[in-house]
Formats: C-alpha cells, sequence, structure tokens
C-alpha cells in the first residue's frame, strides 16, 4: 500500500482504492456509504502510528498548544 509518489506521510496507509480522491464533498459520502470501504478505511486506522495528549485545561486559553499541532477537533 506505499504510494511513493505523495509527499503526504500518511499517504502509505491508504488503500489504492483511495488513494486519489477527486472531490472530497462527493467523495467522503460514498465511501461511507460503502461498507467494503468503509471495512478497508477501519482495517488501515490501526496501523497509522499516532500520539495523542491530552490535557484538562480551560479552553478560553489555548497558548500553551503548539501552532499546527492539533489535526482534528
Amino acid at each position: 500500500m506505499r504510494h511513493a509518489e505523495s509527499t503526504d506521510p500518511l499517504a502509505c496507509f491508504l488503500p489504492p482504492e483511495l488513494a486519489k480522491l477527486q472531490d472530497p464533498q462527493t467523495d467522503i459520502p460514498r465511501i461511507a456509504k460503502d461498507s467494503r470501504l468503509t471495512a478497508l478505511v477501519e482495517s488501515v486506522v490501526v496501523s497509522i502510528p499516532t500520539r495523542h495528549d491530552l490535557y484538562l485545561h480551560d479552553a478560553r486559553d489555548l497558548s500553551f498548544v503548539e501552532d499546527e499541532a492539533v489535526h482534528l477537533v
């Protein structure tokens, strides 16, 4: 499942069927409705190395969070 042409470090985890999305607005709902494609996504998600930091902090002050450190909220 390696895709050498991509500069995205996560591209190597993408199943070939999902490597080239044309329009995320239509492709993502299409993938979500296709049980075979969602199973493919689920099978590779567990192999993606991740790091998680959890903070109990006042959300009005996020100055302790580094720039570009948050990828999903």
